[in-house]
């Protein structure tokens, strides 16, 4: 019991941080709406649960991680964190945010859901940050634990990521977070572009 609580506080502090994928919601919210936003939380969530079954794999057939995979996403990431901090920029110069259209709008197609899905899984995937996260928590409890309560710790950090920013959906879209963001919609873009160039940064020179 103490170990699991030492992993929820240890995962709940990782949450409480701002990373790519916050400000990729957050882009996305006011870009497309909550529904769109949402689906980019379910890639995330995807992405999460590719990133935990890559460790365990790593784990289970050679015993550690492996570096040539770490160096790939590495700089995958940090092409990726470019790409998006450049959306960011260009979105800011056209700042148009609109509410009572953007917020329920939840007519995309199926090819722009799967966009946004892919979106989400890219950011959690192309994260090394992510893989070497998950890789601490999953060594801490690897021998202690047996595979069931391996499993069902999995499950649950994935739960709570994806519970999480639902959440920060839902309450970044009150109406009064959005007629603050409605005044400060180019400041949320500059400020997201450039925190997804710093994240590139670090990631490249980490």
């Amino acid at each position: 019991m103490e170990l699991f609580l030492v992993v929820a506080v240890t995962h709940f502090i990782a949450l409480l941080s701002p990373g790519p994928d916050f400000f990729l919601i957050l882009t996305t919210l006011f870009r497309e709406g909550r529904h769109a936003a949402r689906c980019v939380c379910l890639g995330i969530v995807c992405g999460n649960i590719v990133v935990i079954g890559f460790v365990f794999v790593s784990l289970f057939m050679l015993g550690q991680l492996n570096h040539g995979i770490l160096d790939v996403v590495k700089w995958g990431g940090t092409i990726y964190l470019s790409y998006l901090s450049y959306r960011c920029f260009a979105y800011a110069r056209h700042a148009d945010f609109t509410p009572d259209t953007q917020m329920d709008s939840g007519g995309q197609k199926v090819s722009e859901k799967l966009k946004l899905l892919f979106y989400g899984i890219q950011s959690s995937v192309l994260n090394p940050k992510n893989i070497l996260f998950y890789a601490t928590i999953i060594l801490a409890i690897y021998q202690p634990y047996t595979a069931w309560k391996l499993c069902l710790v999995s499950v649950w950090m994935v739960c709570i990521v994806l519970f999480w920013n639902l959440w920060l959906i839902h309450l970044i879209s009150h109406k009064r977070a959005l007629d603050w963001f409605q005044s400060k919609i180019k400041m949320m873009y500059l400020l997201s572009g450039l925190c997804f160039a710093v994240f590139a940064v670090v990631l490249l020179f980490n």
